[in-house]
């Protein structure tokens, strides 16, 4: 990510860009009252912090002295640091315009003196943080005696931090300009906004799909990934959303024709590291080379410029990839291993979205949801896949 996305971020996350049009005149008309009372030479020392916490009170940017990845200001519903934060929102703007007021009339002795100004505005500061914990706590009462009516009502509005890798179309891919697009991508907004949630992807690694969601970056993973038993371990997995079927893309002159002939002595192997097919030849062929690489593409060139004589991937980038290169590849077709299943990851123990998921995958497969983007992003390949007899990604019984 980055600085002005993390900028575009945390505006959007701080709710900047949706202030009223009341916070936006009383912040010109603090910054006018404070420029007004440095011009009147009013003491340094007392203008810093207030100007500091006029800052720390209304602008987004704020976010990132908490949080570098611009996730939002979760500090901001922390207990304690909450009610700090409403005290000097609330404090702030009365105290300007208090300075305000005095630096262009001169009136009251109060003004004059900076120390009992300092103290009357840690008064008020006290007062208001004092009212910002009872609000807060009077909040959270409220909201513990009225539990949202459905799913739909409990994420309304909670933004959605979505981790995929945007590297295999037509499921996540980029448009253009740089956008994410693909069946996936339209599939987890469609699942966002059935539930509330304002989705937010984040182009992601292969590698790193699954830390992001131990380390608390993500909130889900949907990126093609096969439900595996140690996969498992690390996350939770929705039902299957898709299922798929490895094949071999292999080299037009390697006399590859089935699995057994890449399990040869002397047969490179190429995979995507950590993919299905990875896991699969690893403990299947242990008598080629394996050449692992770090994403799709690279694979793909290894085996057209010959020097590998397999590429193990799902049926789908096979048969793409053999229609881009049909001169010096050839696709292995024939089933080798049962279907895999494609599943949504979450942190484990994340149980709320999970069975949100699972409601929405269920209601996803009765609905023809499935077989809409199926027509919108592969209605080609579903032709291809019925002319092979190859089972479909959708195809669930």
């Amino acid at each position: 990510m980055n600085f002005f996305e993390i900028i575009a971020q945390t505006f959007a996350q701080s709710g900047f860009v949706a202030m009223t049009w009341q916070q936006g005149v009383m912040i010109l008309v603090s910054f006018v009252l404070l420029y007004m009372a440095i011009k009147k030479g009013f003491e340094p020392l007392l203008l810093l912090p207030i100007a500091f916490g006029m800052l720390l009170a209304n602008l987004p940017l704020a976010g990132l002295m908490y949080d570098a990845t611009a996730e939002g200001l979760a500090w901001y519903n922390s207990g304690v640091l909450r009610i700090i934060y409403m005290g000097v929102k609330s404090s702030i703007f009365p105290c300007l315009i208090f300075m305000g007021v005095g630096a262009m009339t001169d009136f009251g002795p109060l003004i004059a003196n900076p120390i009992s100004l300092l103290l009357g505005a840690a008064a008020l500061l006290a007062l208001s943080c004092v009212l910002a914990g009872c609000s807060s706590g009077s909040t959270g009462a409220d909201s513990s005696t009225s539990p949202a009516a459905d799913g739909a009502a409990a994420s309304q509005g909670s933004t959605l931090r979505v981790a995929m890798e945007l590297a295999y179309p037509p499921f996540e891919t980029k448009d253009d300009a740089g956008n994410p697009e693909g069946l996936a991508v339209d599939f987890i907004r469609d699942f966002g906004a059935a539930y509330g949630y304002d989705v937010q992807i984040e182009n992601t690694a292969w590698d790193g799909l699954i830390p992001a969601l131990q380390t608390g970056k993500a909130d889900l993973v949907i990126s093609s990934m096969t439900i595996t038993d140690e996969r498992k371990q690390s996350v939770d997995f929705s039902d299957a959303y898709a299922m798929a079927q490895l094949a071999i893309l292999a080299n037009a002159n390697s006399g590859v024709a089935s699995i057994d002939d890449l399990n040869q002595p002397g047969k490179k192997v190429a995979v995507k590291t950590g993919s299905t097919g990875d896991v699969y030849a690893t403990k299947n062929l242990t008598n080629a080379e394996i050449v692992r690489l770090a994403d799709e593409s690279a694979c793909v060139t290894e085996v057209v410029q010959g020097k590998a004589d397999g590429f193990l991937y799902d049926q789908l980038t096979i048969y793409r990839n053999h229609q881009a290169n049909p001169d010096t590849t050839e696709a292995v077709f024939i089933p080798f291993q049962d279907a895999e299943e494609w599943g949504i990851a979450v942190k484990k123990g994340n149980t709320t979205l999970l069975d949100q998921l699972n409601a929405f995958i269920a209601q996803s497969k009765a609905d023809g949801e499935f077989d809409r983007l199926t027509e919108k992003y592969l209605a080609e390949e579903k032709k291809a896949f019925d002319e092979y007899g190859f089972k479909w990604f959708f195809d669930f019984e």
